[in-house]
């Protein structure tokens, strides 16, 4: 049943007996000037053209816009609401049932004598009577100082503690007590249709908006139940469990006529959560379903050269400006961009995914980290990605402080967790078959919620008839329980993985699980790169050939590596070199172009030379892993970081580097400093390349030639200096470069 007239005391109605304006006097003029009222009074274009009106968003039904009245102090907006009928099903409705804003009007009053807060109205236009098929419209004041309740449970902003949270909730719960004590039912409420109101020091206000539609019904327990269960799965991962008990208690506790006592709670939990379960997975089912159709809270950039989705908060022209910012110079993989939300600018991290041909997208993780989050997980949201058909790059806010699964040094303190969790993610139906370590971060300032995932894995079901993968659980353990390290040395032999594909190239031999043609562009990649090595640093030809081998999934790669390597630590890649054999593996992941690169350039230097000083080892591979199409690309992370130690004293200490015998011994400010004298070398210095050549060249005809260290001192006098003087003028992330960067992160294995 439809909730029954109300009146408009207060507004003054003009116009004539089937269309009427009610408007407060006090506004009269700033709506519509001097002169009469009609439909088409409210000069949407004139305050666009001032710039003073701003579209909210806008469907088939309803149009929402945002006023600005700047002769007003206070600074208050107007919200006007236009609604229409886009079909034959709505037309039929309002002329049966009469205009859309004066019912929800009607609704607004119903609500306000039940003691609940709400938006204040300030004018009505539309018919007075059913029978008539006309737009109609709604104009409230905005409510000031105020989020909408979604998006600030939902936010991680560390001011907003347990205390404030519980508040809300419980201020959510006592409005929902009050609607049904009065026998008021919401078609369509959720989180959005809260706003909370906050000042410094001073208790939360919750206010109800979006009163359409509302209808009178007997408040019998079932239909409690089943409103509050339609409730808290529309909350979805923006509260904990926890909190949804509180919001449930009291409710109990604010209605007055719901019993309150020990036995009554306890029937009503009983029977709440598999209601709430049921309900939520049907949201869930329905979310996806539109989701994927597109909606309100999703803005789409498509353009010519990529696809582009975005969160609606971030705005269209800043997601037209980053979609082709990224479509064109993807950044490294962690880079840090702040983005305007409305509330300030948040710091986000930039995930690098490389198309596949059978492997996952920006894309595909853009919709599992949305599924993950509609169903209560704790994810790193995405905020948007862009995707060209070479790429893709995801956009997700993580905590400064949260690290890899793998590099938390206390596994055992988060053990009970991380089960809790997978299990989790298993009943709300996706897989965890490929789901690994560096998937799971850590945030040690989150005691509620500790782990958090990064939807960078595939979500789906892995095949393989490989004998050499074990049990589900026991890939798991085998992934968690590897510390993170550079490359390390190891002299054992390896037997080969399963392979199904084969492409010879001219110097490198691709066995895969991934069924690549020869002219595939990462194959073409891989061969420019060799030449690139050989020929900028003068090497002589390789004289064995390097296997790469790719397997489909990081579940097998994994599998692989703690049956055949045990003892090496949990890496997305590896080059293995034995005097028999160099071997590079790695899986079909978002940055395999970078891991290949790195290791392959691992392969070819073995390949060509005697021996290989560990630190120039892997300061070659950090350089030539910078995809663009010539070397000399700079790794814009690396070079941020250099910036900010040389700005906080930081000095260089080459011989240091040169005493470094493993990888274990090499801590991060190690591989940059060595990526750093490599690129000056190359190209910071003009005797640089000379000297680095002749070195290499003295490696290719025997394996010790001394340091490197001494020569550059010789030609180069005051190398220190000039090094700190280059690393400061290399672009760094708040001034982008023009060749496209990579990082790194996989390792080398050599052994003599």
């Amino acid at each position: 049943m439809i909730i029954g007239p109300a009146s408009t005391s207060g507004l003054q109605r003009s116009g004539g007996v089937s269309f009427a304006w009610d408007v407060d006097p006090s506004l009269a003029e700033v709506l519509f000037g001097p002169g009469p009222r009609d439909p088409d009074a409210l000069p949407l274009e004139q305050w666009q053209k001032e710039g003073v009106l701003e579209l909210v968003k806008t469907g088939r039904h309803r149009t929402v816009y945002r006023l600005e009245l700047p002769d007003d102090p206070s600074g208050a907006s107007l919200y006007i609401k236009r609604y229409r009928a886009a079909d034959w099903k709505a037309r039929w409705r309002r002329l049966a049932r009469g205009a859309t804003s004066r019912r929800e009007y009607r609704g607004m009053v119903a609500v306000a004598d039940l003691g609940v807060p709400t938006a204040q109205v300030v004018a009505i236009g539309g018919p007075l009577w059913p029978g008539h098929d006309r737009d109609s419209w709604l104009v409230t004041v905005g409510v000031p100082e105020s989020r909408p309740l979604d998006e600030l449970l939902s936010d991680n902003d560390p001011a907003i503690g347990p205390a404030l949270r519980r508040e809300v909730v419980s201020q959510v719960a006592e409005i929902l007590a009050r609607l049904h004590d009065g026998g008021i039912w919401h078609g369509d409420l959720h989180a959005g249709n809260f706003l909370v109101q906050s000042w410094d020091g001073e208790r939360p206000r919750v206010v109800l908006i979006d009163l359409h539609p509302l209808s009178r019904y007997r408040p019998t327990t079932a239909r409690r139940l089943k409103g509050l269960a339609r409730l808290a799965s529309a909350f979805g991962s923006s509260v904990t469990p926890s909190e949804r008990w509180v919001f449930l208690q009291k409710y109990m506790e604010a209605s007055a006529a719901v019993a309150f006592d020990e036995v009554t709670r306890r029937e009503w939990a009983a029977t709440w959560r598999p209601m709430f379960c049921r309900r939520r997975e049907r949201m869930w089912r329905r979310m996806d379903r539109h989701w994927a159709r597109g909606n309100r809270r999703l803005l789409i950039a498509d353009s010519a050269e990529a696809t582009c989705r975005g969160l609606v908060f971030l705005g269209q022209r800043q997601l037209e400006h980053l979609r082709d910012r990224l479509a064109a110079v993807p950044p490294p993989d962690g880079t840090g961009v702040p983005l305007a939300t409305g509330r300030g600018a948040v710091m986000t991290s930039m995930l690098r995914f490389d198309r596949a041909a059978n492997g996952g997208s920006a894309r595909d993780a853009w919709e599992l980290g949305h599924a993950l989050w509609r169903r209560g997980l704790p994810v790193a949201r995405p905020w948007l990605y862009v995707e060209t058909p070479r790429h893709g790059v995801l956009v997700v806010p993580v905590p400064d402080q949260a690290v890899p699964l793998a590099e938390w040094p206390d596994h055992e303190s988060v053990e009970r967790e991380l089960g809790i969790l997978r299990d989790r993610i298993v009943r709300s139906g996706v897989s965890i078959d490929d789901l690994g370590s560096d998937q799971v971060l850590v945030d040690p300032e989150n005691p509620d919620r500790p782990l958090l995932l990064l939807p960078t894995w595939t979500g789906k079901p892995v095949r393989t008839a490989s004998p050499k993968v074990g049990p589900r659980a026991a890939m798991w353990l085998a992934a968690v329980s590897l510390a993170v390290a550079g490359c390390l040395s190891n002299t054992r032999n390896v037997a080969e993985p399963p392979v199904r594909h084969s492409v010879q190239a001219e110097r490198f031999t691709l066995l895969s699980d991934v069924p690549l043609k020869k002219d595939h562009w990462l194959i073409d990649d891989l061969e420019r790169l060799e030449r690139h090595i050989v020929s900028g640093l003068s090497l002589p030809e390789p004289s064995r050939e390097v296997v790469v081998h790719v397997f489909a999934s990081r579940r097998e790669y994994e599998s692989f590596l703690a049956s055949s390597y045990p003892q090496l630590p949990s890496r997305r890649a590896y080059f293995v070199g034995t005097p028999r054999r160099l071997a590079v593996y790695t899986f079909w992941g978002d940055r395999i172009q970078e891991d290949l690169r790195h290791e392959f350039t691992h392969g070819i230097l073995h390949s060509s030379l005697k021996r290989v000083p560990l630190w120039l080892d892997e300061g070659l591979a950090e350089y030539f892993e910078v995809v663009g199409p010539k070397p000399g690309g700079v790794n814009t992370e690396y070079s941020d970081r250099l910036a900010a130690a040389v700005a906080n004293g930081w000095q260089p200490d080459l011989e240091r580097l040169e005493q470094l015998e493993h990888v274990a011994d090499m801590q991060r400010v190690d591989y940059e400093q060595a990526w750093a004298w490599v690129h000056f070398l190359l190209h910071g210095h003009p005797r640089g390349p000379e000297v680095l050549r002749r070195y290499l060249g003295n490696l290719a005809e025997r394996p010790y030639a001394g340091l490197l260290g001494p020569r550059i001192e010789e030609s180069i006098p005051d190398a220190d200096r000039l090094l700190l003087a280059y690393v400061r003028k290399l672009p760094t992330l708040g001034h982008p470069m023009v060749v496209t960067p990579a990082v790194g992160s996989s390792a080398a294995v050599s052994a003599p």
